[in-house]
């Protein structure tokens, strides 16, 4: 999937999953990402006005699914918590 957005040559990428905010760059570059909402790991490549953002698939490697989950279980509590937060006020 690609999207692209420029702003005064500024290119904003977002996680294609969640649609978190991942980066925004000036010019051309690639660079690997993690996705502080779903813990994915996001690469990103802005290449003639172009954002290409897809995900780094590491099947083998179990540090990094660790690392996912615990990134996708916290960010659901703190969500779960900022809900209950706002029912109670």
């Amino acid at each position: 999937m690609e999207q692209i957005i420029k702003k005064r040559d500024r290119f904003v990428a977002c996680c294609n999953y969640c649609g978190d905010y991942l980066q925004e760059t000036h010019g051309e570059g690639k660079c690997n990402v993690i996705c502080h909402f779903c813990g994915r790991n996001m690469s990103v490549t802005v290449k003639k006005g172009r954002v290409i953002v897809y995900e780094e698939a590491f099947d083998n490697n179990l540090e990094y699914m660790r690392q996912k989950r615990y990134i996708n279980i916290i960010t659901r509590l703190k969500n779960i918590n900022l809900f209950f937060k706002t029912e109670t006020s």
